[in-house]
């Protein structure tokens, strides 16, 4: 079974750069779009992602509350907030809501790499535990 990943964001280009890009450094990896949190949640029982990326700002359902309503019924769901708003109201709204880590998307090159390494390692590691 290949991990997937979501991108969630409203912007069509970042969903098209950060597919590229991270498909290029995870090759192993499925990718999947969504341009609103409330696609998201509609596509997210059938992808099954092992890691969320969300932008926070959006039309319709905010970042913040896609991440609550998807955590509601995905409680163990890695979700990385990717945003371009470096504010400390914001960081921690993000952390109440249930995101893993808050990322500024100029600091993407250096953080997310990382950060969905350490997210697949524990997929790794569950699935081959749970097997």
């Amino acid at each position: 079974m290949k991990p997937s990943i979501l991108i969630v964001d409203d912007n069509e280009q970042v969903l098209v750069s950060l597919a590229t890009w991270l498909g290029a450094l995870f090759p192993g990896c499925s990718f999947f779009t969504a341009r609103s949190g409330e696609e998201a949640a509609e596509i997210i029982s059938d992808i099954k992602p092992v890691v969320v990326l969300m932008d926070i700002c959006m039309p319709g359902w905010s970042g913040f509350t896609t991440i609550r309503e998807i955590r509601r019924a995905y409680e163990a769901l890695d979700v990385i907030v990717l945003t371009a708003h470096d504010d400390n109201h914001y960081r921690r709204e993000a952390e109440e809501a249930g995101a893993r880590a808050y990322v500024l998307k100029d600091e993407a090159p250096r953080k997310l790499p990382t950060l969905l390494k350490q997210a697949l390692c524990q997929w790794i590691f569950e699935t081959t535990r749970q097997a």
